[in-house]
């Protein structure tokens, strides 16, 4: 792949999906770490209560994390456009 991109040639579909594996499991070790690091959210009543913590599914964070992103792009986009209509 660098060396595709070293030579301007296009990349190839295997290669796309390579760098969406690595990006993924990059991803999802980060997401690790930093939970890890925050701990544990419940309060320490809420512990003696019984209560349990929810785990977190990466896959459904990661989709509801790109599902933010693009709302969020696209309304940013729209007010772009709106100020420049104005201007």
């Amino acid at each position: 792949m660098n060396d595709s991109l070293s030579r301007d040639e296009m990349i190839g579909d295997s290669d796309w999906f390579r760098l969406g594996d690595c990006v993924c499991t990059e991803w999802r070790d980060h997401l690790t770490q930093v939970i890890n690091l925050i701990g544990s959210t419940l309060k320490d009543v809420q512990r003696s209560m019984g209560d349990v913590e929810e785990k977190v599914d990466f896959e459904i964070l990661v989709k509801d994390l790109t599902r933010w992103l693009s709302a969020t792009t696209n309304v940013t986009e729209s007010e772009d456009g709106r100020i420049l209509e104005r201007v």
